[in-house]
């Protein structure tokens, strides 16, 4: 009885090992092996450093910064950028982030001065900034293969409009020539 407990602890460990092997390997495409009439059989490489990955967000002040000189270069001045990488963190087995892939590129723009109840003037003035951010700031040129999320806060105080709309649904609204109150209208509902 106690041998077989021995025996199937060392299985379990085994087991165990392997999985934490598999854990931590990428498939080598390189070494796909086809034998007639069988599937594919992957030969795992064990990489230094397993990771998990967690959603994470990554500050971008010098893409901020670029946004905010464009903004000015085109006349919009007034109003406070916010650029984010969104992605995830490759976390080591010491919950120390080794490294960062991001997925994304956000931007949260604030536009104190716009008045939100003139939404005519509000549309166009968001129609200006987002033409900006379209034909300068385009997600091929930003950090993450992937269109990020436009966040757009018109007015300062409690009665202040928040849009958040993805980058692509805003890059359509202005292709379909839209603006005014009737881009407001499609920015909160894309």
């Amino acid at each position: 009885m106690i041998d077989r407990l021995r025996q199937q602890l060392r299985l379990t460990a085994a087991a165990g090992v392997v999985m934490a092997a598999a854990a931590c390997s990428v498939v080598d495409p390189s070494r796909l092996d086809r034998f007639p009439g069988q599937r594919p059989v992957a030969t795992a490489t064990v990489t230094p450093g397993p990771c998990a990955w967690q959603w994470a967000t990554q500050a971008l002040p010098d893409v901020a910064a670029q946004l905010d000189a464009a903004l000015i270069a085109a006349g919009l001045d007034g109003i406070a950028v916010t650029a984010t990488a969104f992605g995830e963190n490759c976390v080591d087995m010491q919950s120390t982030a080794v490294r960062f892939a991001a997925m994304e590129t956000d931007f949260d723009l604030s536009l104190p001065d716009v008045d939100p109840a003139d939404r005519e003037a509000a549309g166009d003035r968001v129609a200006a900034v987002l033409d900006v951010i379209v034909t300068q700031f385009p997600p091929d040129t930003t950090p993450g293969p992937m269109p990020g999320r436009l966040m757009l806060v018109l007015g300062a105080d409690e009665d202040a409009l928040r849009i958040t709309v993805a980058q692509n649904d805003a890059s359509a609204a202005l292709d379909r020539g839209l603006r005014g109150a009737a881009l407001l209208d499609a920015l909160e509902s894309p």
